[in-house]
């Protein structure tokens, strides 16, 4: 567990066994797993929006499950759970539409495609490397953060 995303984190610097708000290491790390999922969707629905294929939908799930890891409010695990599975389907509905409409998603064509927008629900169950620590340089560490949550 890293969070460092409220006012009461632990000397300034984050939690890392608990968090000082009642949220627990399990809870954290779903909530890194959804935004990891979010960024692959991002990446899809970046690619719907220069063909006019955006869903409000879509919009609408991403902004409430950003919204949900911010809070601090809802520590329930199973919440996260499905935001997580809906979020893989809706990413992987983005990229199929798109690709039955003949647009390259760089699935197909060796695009350095991001890990986000490939991962599978086995693959993100079971890997660490989805954190906010996951990034070893501070600065580039400190840049996503604040595009992430910045924006």
């Amino acid at each position: 567990m890293f969070c460092f995303q409220c006012q009461e984190t632990s000397k300034g610097t984050g939690c890392t066994k608990a968090g000082v708000c009642g949220k627990q290491g399990n809870v954290a790390d779903l909530q890194d797993r959804l935004i990891y999922v979010l960024k692959g969707i991002a990446y899809y629905n970046s690619i719907a929006r220069k063909h006019g294929s955006v869903k409000s939908s879509t919009e609408r799930f991403m902004l409430d499950s950003l919204f949900s890891t911010l809070t601090n409010t809802n520590f329930s695990e199973s919440t996260f759970e499905e935001r997580i599975t809906e979020g893989i389907k809706i990413r992987d509905s983005i990229r199929t539409e798109l690709e039955s409409k003949g647009i390259d998603t760089g699935t197909n064509t060796n695009v350095n495609v991001p890990h986000p927008a490939t991962v599978t629900r086995d693959e993100l169950d079971v890997s660490e490397n989805v954190g906010v620590l996951a990034t070893d340089d501070e600065d580039i560490r400190s840049l996503r953060e604040l595009l992430t949550y910045g924006v």
